[in-house]
């Protein structure tokens, strides 16, 4: 579909003039009656036109001469075996254009990567973010009561399960000492640790400089 290309053309919409008679239908008049025929005038090819090119053009189309364009143009915005594309292009905020080869490739991609996104850090304290959860680890070192434990990230929603193992098995000797931790108040931004000391006398007490190591996850 291409605008009217004449030497009588005019490069500028020209604009709606005040329409008068009824809005109807086209009539070929009655020549024995005294019935003139409806006259095409301008304005409403003008309007035909436009209104056919904007389909051709929101569908990523060059206009041209090609009298299959808006077939095309209709097919790639919403029908049938196309329709998958387009509310794929609409997700990834892609515009649809027939003439890049790479266009579904690079909307699966777009996706892929949004919906997958698999990034990490590690080290000693450090998170790994995959698709439905994410996971964060860290050590730290008690003091006398509560600790508080920032995470690496804060998780977007919540936590689900945070754990304390003991770090370095200090107590294990003999005789025995062991550990035991806690966890409370647990935020998208971190949570509270609680290390005690089992003595001898089998009477356990809030300990500092207990090493320990956690894990969470959360969403």
């Amino acid at each position: 579909m291409q605008r009217i290309q004449d030497p009588t053309a005019v490069t500028a919409l020209p604009a709606v003039p005040t329409l008068s008679g009824p809005a109807g239908y086209f009539s070929g008049g009655n020549p024995t009656g005294g019935i003139p025929a409806t006259r095409v005038r301008a304005w409403w090819l003008n309007m035909i036109q436009e209104e056919i090119l904007n389909v051709v053009q929101a569908a990523g189309l060059a206009p041209d001469a090609s009298p299959t364009q808006l077939r095309q143009a209709l097919r790639a915005l919403y029908g049938g075996p196309n329709e998958w594309l387009r509310r794929l292009l609409d997700e990834v905020g892609v515009t649809p254009d027939i003439n890049n080869q790479h266009l579904v490739l690079n909307a699966l991609n777009t996706l892929f990567i949004r919906r997958h996104e698999f990034t990490n850090v590690l080290g000693n304290n450090g998170y790994m973010r995959t698709p439905g959860a994410i996971f964060q680890w860290g050590a730290s070192i008690s003091t006398s009561g509560t600790t508080p434990v920032v995470f690496p990230i804060a998780f977007p929603t919540a936590p689900l399960s945070v754990i304390i193992t003991e770090q370095n098995a200090q107590g294990w000797g003999f005789p025995p000492a062991p550990t035991i931790y806690g966890v409370s108040d647990s935020t998208v931004l971190g949570f509270n640790a609680y290390a005690a000391r089992i003595q001898t006398n089998g009477i356990p007490g809030y300990a500092a400089g207990l090493g320990f190591s956690w894990i969470a996850v959360g969403y």
